[in-house]
């Protein structure tokens, strides 16, 4: 959906207000590319980090589908 050189998106993702920018296919140069584009960690963005993570929901309960289709039966007035 993009195009240009990844240090350019990169740099567009953080100039547009993005925190951060990923670049995850595991190609160390591209990763090195967009390292190299982007910006240290702000510290109102190092902030927004440790808000969320302070808000970070508990680890997922056991899921029971038998009853969620019965929930979703119930609502859906079946």
């Amino acid at each position: 959906a993009l195009g240009g050189r990844l240090a350019d998106r990169a740099a567009g993702a953080i100039a547009a207000g993005c925190d951060v920018a990923l670049h995850c296919n595991a190609k160390p140069g591209e990763m090195d590319e967009v390292a190299a584009a982007t910006p240290r960690l702000s510290a109102a963005a190092a902030g927004r980090v440790a808000r969320g993570e302070a808000h970070r929901v508990a680890a997922p309960q056991p899921f029971d589908r038998g009853a969620a289709e019965a929930r979703f039966a119930e609502l859906a007035g079946r």
